[in-house]
């Protein structure tokens, strides 16, 4: 009897409230209303699902084979690309243009995705537009495998651009990837989001210690140097798969039935937000940063003849570096605060790359 008045005031609340007003979750749960958040208020909210518990590991486990597969590509696309040309062998000690182009397209494929792959999501769901991440990953190996199987037999022009076409699926697939982080948020209580973050990126340090080995032994595994490199991100790609099939992740509301308080903003009143300015000047300064040392270290060091072994073991600390401090981010925001971390990390970015002004000595690659 108790509740059924609860729920009749409940009721009567909500036909009295305008559009105007912010909605309490906790009673649209109550209601039963079909357009609420998905979400048991009625229980705790902060209280941990067994559902929500797969869905970190999964995401987790998935997230460690893509970015095995980003970091065999950090190392391989340069030196792919600098096999192809000719003019290389002339100028062994110069970095040409076409180096870097594949991989620049790598981060292209990613950014320009990105829009695309957050409307599929909210639209179809996150599992959905995962698996359509990896799959467009599948594409995109597929296609630079045929790259370095065609250069012995055709001219470089087709290499080239199908090594540049190659790598632009990739960059797609890992624009998709990146909402893992996000997806993790959505799959976790209120109060343990940080936490869930958290998790999912240490997949980056699984990447990071079987990325080397797989990177340094496949190169020069099948006759065709680099192909048996795409192959292994095919097999990681439908490796991550696996996890992302038995995902289970409830889509969000729809933008049409939120209240006009909840409605999203357009992309010019979220840049009149200073603290989101502010976040989107220093993580382009901080990535376009990150990018320039991440294509450059490969080539250097081939020109100064260090091993495939010794580069990998750079890039190694360098995604180890990006995603070990992961557990403790959630609790240094909570003390020092998201501009706090911000100028952290844009200091230990900058001085990565005085450290590497000052020479190119094995130890300076590493530092």
């Amino acid at each position: 009897e108790e509740e059924g008045v609860e729920l009749k005031e409940l009721t009567q609340k909500r036909s009295e409230r305008d559009d105007t007003e912010l909605f309490d979750p906790s009673e649209e749960a109550l209601l039963g209303n079909d357009d609420s958040l998905n979400i048991d208020f009625v229980n705790n909210p902060n209280e941990w699902k067994n559902d929500q518990i797969l869905n970190i590991a999964l995401l987790t486990l998935a997230f460690a084979f893509t970015r095995t597969a980003v970091f065999i590509q950090l190392l391989i696309t340069p030196l792919t690309s600098r096999s192809m040309n000719p003019n290389s062998i002339h100028n062994d000690s110069l970095i040409l243009p076409t180096d870097t182009i594949p991989l620049a397209f790598l981060y292209y494929g990613a950014t320009f995705i990105a829009p695309f792959a957050s409307w599929f999501m909210t639209k179809h769901g996150r599992r959905k537009g995962f698996i359509l991440g990896c799959f467009l990953g599948i594409l995109g190996a597929l296609i630079n495998i045929l790259s370095t199987l065609s250069f012995s037999i055709s001219s470089f022009y087709l290499s080239f651009s199908l090594l540049i076409l190659g790598t632009l699926f990739l960059g797609f697939a890992n624009g998709f990837t990146q909402f893992f982080r996000f997806a993790a948020a959505d799959s976790s209580p209120p109060n343990s989001r940080s936490l869930s973050i958290s998790i999912v990126l240490f997949g980056g340090d699984l990447a990071a210690l079987l990325g080397p080995s797989i990177a340094t032994y496949s190169i020069q595994l099948f006759p065709t140097p680099f192909s048996a490199s795409y192959l292994s991100l095919v097999l990681l790609f439908s490796l991550a798969l696996i996890p992302l099939f038995f995902l289970s992740i409830p889509p969000p509301p729809p933008i049409h039935n939120l209240p006009s308080t909840q409605k999203p903003r357009s992309f010019s009143q979220l840049l009149l937000i200073p603290r989101l300015s502010l976040s989107l000047i220093t993580s382009t300064i901080a990535f376009s940063t990150m990018v320039l040392l991440m294509v450059l270290i490969p080539l250097v060091m081939k020109r100064e003849n260090y091993s495939v072994a010794q580069t990998s073991h750079v890039l190694q600390l360098h995604s180890l570096g990006m995603f070990a401090p992961g557990l403790l981010v959630g609790v240094l925001i909570d003390r020092l605060g998201p501009l706090g971390i911000d100028a952290i990390g844009l200091i230990g970015i900058a001085m990565a790359a005085a450290v590497m002004a000052f020479g190119e000595g094995i130890g300076y690659f590493f530092g």
